[in-house]
């Protein structure tokens, strides 16, 4: 969050013997195999264009009939390209199929060759590009080995992975090009890695996209407004359940992402607590609030994972703060969520979005789409008016 917003305040350390009380419990669904992802990528010599093209061949591809897709890459000197895969992949694809638009092959050795692919996916949730790229290592089963988000919608990878009984060492990076994501793999067999590592590197480097189409993400929005105190946006497949009361001077509601068809695949609990602006802030009485809700959702808070830095807020809102938990439903335990806390503070009220998610080890692409649309909530949430003065001010 933005530095003004990080008082000294631990307001989660207030009620720490609350929230955390479970750490010794459902210890089993707790050990499992944490996500792991590597900071940086491996150190490759870089090697200027003028160098590059001592060894590679500018490679430009337009179609005609595919206008979004448009790219630049330096392909290995004596390689191939492929006639048959854009036919085969654009004939047979759908929403969410990654599908092959360009392969080169390099000379074969013995019984193994490099190659490159580039393919299209037009993913039908909306997750930034270097999510995408994670969530597909994932589910491929590759051993990741180095990741490096670039920008929002540019990361690149290298992991490794078998492809038709080979083992591979592949670098990839992925691109947004408006609702597509494209996506670059350099597949070099292990075994002639090192000797190739630096013009694998250069090539994945090479690659850019030609005039990106611009993208916005969460372009159509919804919004919710609690009364004549605050509204926030929301995407559309997300809906809401009934409103509830606790008094005069509470209310909440809870928003499901009905997008997925996986049951459970996350909610948001969004709840608003107003405060006298003339007395001083009662945060272990409010913060009670988050264990009730908790509770309510039949849910048990273990271990914090993370303070998470990078919301911000409206300047309505004096502070705030964004924690994630280990969780579990309590009627089944294997199973393990996520619940990440967004607490706000102004003048008038306390604001609090609970996020209920499949963790990032039980579903990684429902993690990042459901955080995502947290994010979104919290950052968009403002007074219905602007006669409101932040506190402060």
């Amino acid at each position: 969050m933005k530095k003004n917003l990080l008082k000294a305040l631990c307001f989660f350390c207030l009620v720490g013997g609350a929230l955390c009380l479970s750490a010794g419990e459902n210890r089993a669904a707790r050990e499992r195999p944490r996500l792991q992802i590597p900071e940086g990528m491996p150190k490759v010599r870089d090697v200027a264009e003028s160098e590059l093209a001592g060894y590679a061949d500018r490679f430009v591809y337009e179609r005609e009939d595919d206008k979004g897709v448009s790219f630049t890459i330096y392909v290995p000197k004596g390689w191939e390209q492929s006639e048959t895969v854009y036919k085969e992949s654009f004939e047979n694809r759908g929403r969410n199929v990654l599908a092959e638009i360009a392969r080169f092959y390099g000379p074969p050795i013995v019984d193994k060759r490099s190659f490159i692919t580039i393919s299209t996916v037009s993913p039908s949730r909306d997750v930034t590009a270097p999510h995408w790229l994670l969530n597909h290592i994932i589910t491929n089963g590759y051993l990741l080995v180095g990741y490096r988000p670039l920008e929002e919608d540019v990361a690149e990878a290298l992991y490794a992975g078998v492809h038709r009984d080979t083992s591979f060492i592949v670098r990839s990076k992925i691109q947004r090009d408006g609702e597509r994501l494209v996506l670059v793999q350099y597949w070099v067999p292990d075994s002639f890695w090192e000797r190739e590592k630096t013009l694998q590197a250069a090539a994945v480097r090479s690659f850019e996209i030609r005039d990106p189409r611009p993208y916005t993400a969460f372009a159509q929005l919804d919004s919710y407004r609690y009364l004549d105190y605050m509204l926030f946006s929301y995407p559309p497949g997300w809906k809401f359940g009934k409103a509830y009361i606790e008094s005069p001077d509470q209310f909440g509601t809870n928003i499901v992402n009905m997008a997925s068809s996986i049951a459970g695949a996350g909610w948001v609990s969004a709840n608003i607590v107003s405060r006298d602006p003339t007395k001083p802030a009662d945060l272990p009485e409010e913060m009670k609030l988050i264990d009730k809700i908790v509770a309510d959702n039949d849910f048990k808070v273990r271990d914090m994972i993370e303070e998470v830095t990078t919301f911000d807020l409206h300047p309505f809102f004096s502070y705030g703060r964004v924690e994630a938990f280990y969780a579990s439903p309590n009627k089944d335990p294997s199973v393990e969520y996520e619940v990440w806390v967004a607490f706000s503070q102004s003048l008038e009220f306390y604001s609090f979005f609970i996020l209920f998610t499949p963790s990032r080890n039980e579903d990684f692409l429902s993690w990042a789409v459901n955080t995502r649309v947290l994010e979104h909530m919290v950052e968009t949430q403002k007074p219905v008016a602007d006669i409101y003065i932040p506190e402060g001010r």
